[in-house]
């Protein structure tokens, strides 16, 4: 999948979503969802070890918003998503955050402080050059959805401060055990409420 490269986008029109562990309790208008990514360059695994100065934040802001039909799909390139939550890229790579019951599909990805010369990019992926393709997952009341563990590799073909290029896959591989267990640590009220629901994906027309 060939990457679009575009600016850093505002997030003042979407909404953060809650840690997990601000709630005590799943009520009827809540749901959470959990999993891990994956930063790999090259196809190497990437963690970044610690933060610096320059990268006080190394993450990936997840845009993602409503799903009703293909046909609704957002396709304005300045568009945030409806919600966003952020994966720290260092540590244990996981996350885990409170959402309202509903189908739902990742629109945009922005990349901080994770290569070398470009600060930060946006992928987006329903409209991206050459491949685009859906990224969708579903909630219910009470659930606390695993949604895998997110890969994201990149291939990168040039990156100074000029000049930015790279092809980007994305996959889910299922480590549901792993994951149950780091989010029960801090959320043992909701080991009931725990299910897997994996990122679907679903290539779209050109």
């Amino acid at each position: 999948m060939l990457i679009l490269v575009i600016g850093l986008l505002p997030l003042s029109c979407s909404t953060f979503l809650k840690p997990s562990n601000a709630l005590s309790q799943l009520g009827g208008q809540n749901a959470i969802i959990f999993g891990k990514v994956e930063f790999l360059k090259n196809d190497t695994l990437t963690n970044v070890p610690s933060v610096t100065f320059l990268d006080p934040d190394p993450s990936i802001m997840n845009h993602i918003s409503h799903y009703v039909s293909d046909a609704s799909l957002s396709q304005n390139v300045f568009s945030a998503g409806e919600y966003v939550f952020r994966t720290r890229v260092y540590k244990n790579n996981y996350f885990a955050a409170v959402i309202p019951p509903g189908k739902y599909y990742f629109n945009l990805f922005t990349y901080t402080g994770l290569f070398d010369a470009k600060p930060a990019f946006d992928f987006r992926t329903q409209t991206v050059t050459g491949t685009p393709f859906l990224m969708t997952f579903e909630v219910a009341t009470n659930q606390a959805v695993y949604l895998g563990t997110i890969r994201h590799n990149f291939h990168t073909k040039a990156d100074n401060w000029f000049y930015f290029k790279s092809e980007l896959t994305i996959d889910c591989t299922n480590e549901f055990d792993e994951a149950k267990k780091w989010f029960l640590k801090s959320n043992p009220q909701f080991e009931t409420n725990v299910i897997q629901g994996l990122v679907k994906f679903r290539r779209l027309p050109n």
